[in-house]
């Protein structure tokens, strides 16, 4: 699928790989997550096939949990995705900030290497890359469950991010963006939520929500919730 006629060269896709994928045992055991296989891809390779979509080129990956496997598979690319290395017993904010000093003054589109999308999901995301910073969700919530990212708002700005939101219009689909013109300030809080905070526990929504609090921050709508997050074995299967 490429849904994008021009390529966006002032934008660079980070996508977050990092994780045990615990619950996916006993295939991660052995094998990091994005290694694993659904559909007839490695999960990995799902993620830059967005990425491409979407008309993207240049990408920084950040690995974690048995990594050294993750490069030496991404080392087919000849160079065009470059790896960083994240602890991956923390969580996803700290992985993020692992990547940061390869994104500064640049557009940034980052998405997880777990989740699924389908061909109008990509469409509606190649539409959502503008001037202002976004995440992408879906409004229709026929994809809840506990395990989902809920996003509560107000006239189309972000209030709060969490699994656990009892008041909530729209599902987070995982995926955000942030234009270069609020580089520093993504810099700047993400230093200090982790320089205040454990790092074992703080995902990169938290920083989405402070952004949100010190700038603008919309919510593009990427279409039906039937994406998929690739958590369990029978999400696997």
């Amino acid at each position: 699928l490429n849904v994008m006629k021009t390529t966006h060269p002032k934008i660079i896709a980070v996508v977050m790989a990092g994780g045990r994928g615990k619950r996916l045992a006993p295939f991660t055991d052995h094998t990091p997550k994005p290694l694993l296989t659904i559909g007839g891809k490695r999960f990995i390779d799902h993620a830059l096939a967005v990425v491409s979509s979407v008309g993207i080129k240049r990408v920084v990956v950040v690995g974690g949990y048995r990594v050294a496997q993750l490069r030496q598979y991404l080392s087919r690319t000849a160079g065009q995705v470059k790896i960083v290395r994240a602890d991956w017993r923390t969580q996803t904010l700290a992985g993020f900030a692992c990547a940061l000093t390869h994104l500064k003054g640049s557009n940034v589109l980052v998405l997880n290497a777990d989740y699924l999308y389908t061909p109008n999901n990509i469409k509606k995301l190649a539409l959502g890359l503008g001037k202002l910073p976004a995440i992408f969700c879906s409004y229709d919530l026929l994809g809840d469950g506990e395990d989902v990212m809920k996003v509560s708002e107000k006239n189309g700005q972000i209030l709060d991010m969490s699994k656990t939101l009892k008041n909530y219009q729209s599902l987070y689909s995982g995926i955000f963006y942030l234009p270069a013109s609020c580089s520093n300030l993504v810099i700047k809080i993400t230093k200090n939520l982790l320089d205040k905070n454990d790092k074992g526990v703080l995902s990169v929504e938290k920083m989405l929500v402070e952004l949100a609090r010190a700038s603008r921050v919309t919510i593009k709508d990427i279409g039906r919730s039937n994406w998929l997050e690739i958590d369990t074995l029978e999400e696997l299967m």
